[in-house]
């Protein structure tokens, strides 16, 4: 189940304790932090690939341009949908709302369930190319003092969440170079939010009225483990929490966060384990014997209309050829040709690769045929590819090199590589699907643009 590793992210160490392949070694490696919990609480996030130094950021803390204009995004959504937010909803309520809608916000979503952080970090989502089996995943585990854990109307988490609200040049006093804020400017700030935190509980301010700067102790540079009101069937089904992020003296600074600053010495403890990508397919099937399926994870309407029709078919769409090869242009500088608007040669370094309206990848070999005057010829012959016969075809290309060199055009000759079917294939690693055409491995020139094609050719089938 691999060895142990360890990282550090927003300050605090992650351990690694091992990777699991299937539901059992998943099962094994919970266990082995179960002990001495007596006085903690763990919990569980999927990610479906490492995200490095990124991992375990809210979504908010991704693009600069989000973190800038934060306060304007959640004015903007609750101004879209006011109806949904009566007077004196909380502001850590409509993040949550927002959460579950996909807007960027300061919360990052956990759950006290193992089995839905596992589904998680193996789950496809849409086909989407971070999601695919060909990244391991990795599921992080916190272990987290029980009397730290706020309630969604705690204080605490109100002081917070409102920072959400606050323009992007608001500042506290208590870190770094904003120690030196004058009382003036710490007034102002305080004024200010607690204008905006009276609309959602009057009583607040009489709370935190005292701003004398020497005497007060803020909670904004904290990350805060809170459960959340069970406001929609997801979070309810999910288990879901969340950890509420505060600043670091500046709204827009995030970087020197903590999770250890979760209540002073309380300090919280993070494990990962690492899920092989190849066994997220075997490992989904095994939970949802469970009762962990994308029916129950995600409730919503739209969501089950899609999982019912997976159990009665392919929910995959065609996919136009000549589509599929123009987001291929996106990340390959390669030369193609249209036949009869159902079938595309991509000629790429020594090889072609057909592609036909069938979705079956043919990859052929060959050697290139110089002739005079700086002339190259490429003559080619190929199955029919539009009939089930075996019919055969003659192409023959001819560059003159002397006007353009940059971009050879690759055209080969020879004997039949590989082929295979894209919808049937596309859970498979390249090197498995050369194997199973009894050649050990995909050969090196290959395997980016092939690894390319089906992470594309799968973001697209299943939108």
């Amino acid at each position: 189940m691999g060895t142990a590793e360890s990282k550090k992210i927003f300050g605090t160490e992650i351990t690694n304790i091992g990777t699991a392949s299937t539901l059992e070694d998943f099962i094994s490696l919970v266990k082995s932090l179960q002990n001495n919990t007596n006085d903690s609480t763990l919990f569980y996030r999927g990610e479906t690939r490492d995200y490095g130094t990124t991992a375990l950021h809210p979504q908010l803390f991704r693009n600069p341009n989000w973190i800038e204009n934060e306060h304007k995004m959640l004015h903007d959504y609750v101004a879209k949908f006011h109806n949904e937010f009566p007077k004196g909803t909380s502001t850590f309520d409509i993040m949550v709302y927002a959460d579950h809608y996909g807007l960027p916000v300061r919360l990052l979503d956990i759950s006290s369930s193992a089995f839905t952080g596992l589904f998680m970090a193996c789950y496809n989502y849409k086909g989407q190319m971070e999601t695919s089996p060909e990244n391991d995943a990795f599921v992080y585990i916190f272990k987290v003092k029980t009397k730290s854990i706020k309630h969604w109307n705690s204080d605490c988490v109100t002081l917070i969440s409102n920072v959400a609200c606050m323009p992007s040049n608001f500042l506290t006093n208590d870190k770094g170079e904003y120690k030196n804020l004058s009382e003036k400017e710490w007034v102002y700030w305080m004024g200010k939010l607690m204008h905006i935190i009276k609309n959602e509980q009057p009583d607040f301010y009489y709370m935190y009225k005292d701003t004398n700067m020497s005497g007060y102790k803020t909670d904004f540079d904290r990350i805060v483990c809170v459960e959340s009101k069970m406001i929609n069937s997801r979070i309810i089904n999910q288990k879901g929490l969340f950890f509420l992020f505060g600043i670091n003296g500046k709204k827009t600074d995030f970087e020197n966060m903590h999770f250890d600053n979760l209540h002073f010495d309380e300090k919280v403890e993070i494990f990962s384990i690492k899920i092989a990508g190849k066994s997220k397919p075997s490992i989904l099937k095994q939970l949802a014997i469970c009762g962990y399926d994308t029916m129950t994870m995600f409730p919503d309407m739209e969501n089950v209309c899609d999982a019912i029709k997976g159990n009665y078919g392919s929910t995959k769409k065609p996919i136009n050829i000549k589509y599929l090869v123009k987001e291929l242009n996106r990340e390959f500088t390669i030369e193609t040709i249209s036949f009869e608007d159902t079938i595309a040669f991509i000629y790429y370094k020594n090889y072609v690769i057909i592609i036909n309206k069938k979705h079956k990848i043919i990859i052929k070999q060959g050697a290139s045929t110089f002739g005079k005057n700086g002339k190259t010829t490429f003559t080619f012959q190929i199955d029919d590819c539009d009939t089930d016969s075996k019919n055969n075809s003659v192409i023959s290309l001819t560059r003159d090199n002397t006007q353009n060199d940059s971009m050879p055009l690759n055209f080969c000759d020879g004997d039949e590589l590989v082929s295979f079917d894209l919808s049937s294939d596309d859970t498979k690693s390249i090197d498995a699907i050369f194997n199973a055409n009894k050649i050990p491995k995909c050969p090196d020139d290959l395997k980016d643009i092939l690894s390319k094609l089906l992470d594309i050719y799968k973001s697209i089938a299943l939108k």
